[in-house]
């Protein structure tokens, strides 16, 4: 019989979605929970694997409680560095999330106790008998940080931060003290483009061509042309039934570059006289971008009413929506990788995407390409798309032949290789 490979997993992320959870916490269904995830799912497959799994003290009884609600037999498996700790840590956020002062008072008592498990855990850091830590997201935690036994994989997934994409100190400063100043030059680390690759090694002396891969991300099966039902889902999400639309999905922040996607989408409209089309922006978003997204669009006057902000969408509506958009535009100024394209295009529906950092590995030839800092390329675009019936089921059909290309088998498998045959 062959022995299976131990290998430790770390599935925090898994916490904050909103199916696992039900808790209403932040980043509910995120791109990074979306990997995760299907990550999980696909090692889960494999017959060759021992397989445990990890979750940070902060959140280890959401994560069990993920675990009891979906795969209930693998909460045997779940594993952190301090019970304590992690008792203490939920009752801290069950407070934040509820408001609740009985979990205020119980976190208050597990203060003491928690101090003392944060001590032992210290001078006594826990050992894992895995052969191998795997993390989708997150740095390693302290004790598997001393483990020198433990061979170490993370997935890296963009700069921003870095970069000051956000131009925000606060998340700049997090990314650089939970992940960024935590990258050791011992670890193996994989990036989700290899324009990311590229850029982790220009802005870290720890990550070379020899500790780092590129593994490209894929979408979930359920991701696929869908033209039925799209009635019902245009009016549980107000959009008029009697118009076409062109979507965009991704969180309201700025370098998603959606001031300029909708000042130039106006221009075309009044350029070219056309009153027959809207453009639907779903997806979360930043309250402090918000505000400047808002006056923006109180600014258009009369074409107000051309823009459509319909908040979070459903998993379920996303393949009806993407497939029932007159195009996908997503010109966004930095991406690590770019799933809201490639969904997109497994859904059939033609992309307008910048030439930008990595899009043009996931889209290929299969889209139009524009620079996102160009407002005429931008209105060019549309018109070209909108003009031209026959290009759009041209590019709708190639980029669904090339959503093909990508799964996340692909990627585990890529993954596990390299895990199993570099130690």
């Amino acid at each position: 019989m062959t022995k299976k490979i131990k290998i430790l997993m770390d599935i925090t992320p898994l916490f904050s979605d909103g199916i696992y959870l039900n808790a209403g916490a932040a980043g509910l269904r995120s791109g990074i929970y979306n990997v995760a995830n299907n990550l999980f799912l696909e090692f889960l497959k494999r017959t060759d694997l021992d397989l445990s799994f990890f979750a940070n003290t902060a959140y280890y009884y959401f994560v069990k409680k993920a675990l009891e609600k979906n795969h209930p037999d693998l909460c045997s498996k779940l594993v952190t560095e301090s019970k304590c700790c992690a008792l203490y840590n939920y009752f801290k956020f069950t407070y934040v999330y509820t408001k609740n002062y009985f979990y205020k008072i119980l976190q208050i008592g597990m203060f003491i106790p928690a101090i003392i498990a944060k001590i032992i855990m210290i001078l006594f850091p826990k050992k894992y008998s895995a052969e191998l830590f795997f993390s989708p997201y997150h740095y390693p935690s302290y004790t598997i940080k001393k483990n020198s036994k433990l061979k170490k994989y993370i997935l890296l997934h963009d700069c921003t931060p870095i970069l000051n994409i956000y131009n925000t100190k606060f998340i700049g400063a997090h990314f650089k003290n939970k992940l960024f100043n935590q990258i050791e030059k011992e670890n193996f680390y994989f990036t989700n483009s290899e324009y990311t690759r590229q850029d982790f090694i220009k802005y870290h002396p720890n990550i070379t061509e020899e500790n780092s891969q590129t593994v490209l991300l894929a979408v979930s099966d359920n991701f696929k042309p869908v033209y039925a039902g799209i009635d019902k889902i245009k009016e549980k999400y107000n959009i008029p039934e009697n118009k076409k639309y062109v979507f965009s999905l991704c969180t309201l922040e700025p370098r998603k570059n959606l001031i300029r996607i909708v000042k130039t989408f106006v221009q075309f409209l009044k350029k070219n006289n056309i009153d027959d089309l809207i453009f639907v922006m779903g997806g979360g978003q930043w309250e402090k971008f918000l505000n400047e997204l808002s006056k923006t669009i109180d600014n258009l006057e009369e074409y107000k009413s051309k823009i459509l902000r319909i908040g979070y969408v459903d998993d379920e509506d996303l393949p009806a929506l993407y497939s029932n958009a007159e195009w996908f535009i997503y010109t966004s100024q930095y991406e690590g990788f770019g799933l809201p394209p490639l969904e997109a295009m497994s859904c059939k529906c033609p992309v307008i995407v910048s030439n930008a950092t990595s899009l043009p590995e996931v889209v290929g030839d299969a889209g139009l390409l524009i620079n996102y800092d160009s407002d005429e390329e931008h209105i060019n675009a549309c018109e070209t798309y909108y003009y031209s019936p026959e290009l759009r089921n041209e590019y709708a059909q190639k980029g669904f032949e090339r959503s093909k290309l990508f799964s996340y088998k692909k990627t585990a498998d890529k993954l596990l290789d390299t895990m199993l045959h570099s130690k």
